[in-house]
């Protein structure tokens, strides 16, 4: 028997309260299909599993001081610079992105240089590494290889062996 009590009044709920409600309730994989969505941010269904894991090694990167919904947020708005074409160089990708950190609020004050340096990392390694890893097709084509933290430190320092000055405009 159903214990349940149903209501025929219908209450004014705050919308941004309606909507924490439905994401919380649905999971993570739909959360990520949702946020996904709303930064407008491509993706094939069979990636969003990769997309989770992305986020959460950008968010260990950065030692977890953002929201998943910021990191998110803040990737979509770095991907963009990522994809200007007056920028020619990698380095100059990164460092406009690292510097973008200090503006958006969602990050202002919240990541620590080297938290930056990942973040911008990070966003330049999914835009640009075209990975071997993984043969089906993705929207960012470096997206697998976030298979951890360790992996992207490993990117990171193949990236400045081969160019001792890239990232010099983080210290």
């Amino acid at each position: 028997m159903d214990n349940r009590q149903y209501s025929n009044t219908i209450e004014p709920v705050d919308e941004r309260e309606e909507k924490k409600k439905e994401l919380v309730a649905c999971g993570r994989f739909d959360e990520m299909k949702v946020l996904l969505k709303k930064y407008e941010l491509n993706f094939y269904d069979d990636e969003i599993q990769d997309y989770i894991q992305m986020f959460d090694v950008i968010g260990k990167l950065c030692n977890a001081n953002i929201t998943w919904q910021e990191t998110v947020s803040v990737f979509a708005k770095l991907a963009l610079i990522s994809g200007d074409e007056n920028l020619i160089s990698g380095r100059a990708k990164m460092k406009a992105m690292y510097e973008e950190l200090d503006i958006l609020k969602e990050t202002k004050e919240k990541l620590d240089r080297k938290g930056k340096l990942f973040f911008a990392f990070s966003v330049y390694a999914a835009c640009s590494i075209i990975s071997e890893k993984d043969d089906r097709k993705h929207f960012f084509i470096g997206l697998p290889e976030f298979e951890s933290e360790e992996y992207i430190k490993y990117k990171m320092e193949e990236y400045w062996a081969l160019d001792p000055y890239m990232f010099t405009f983080a210290f």
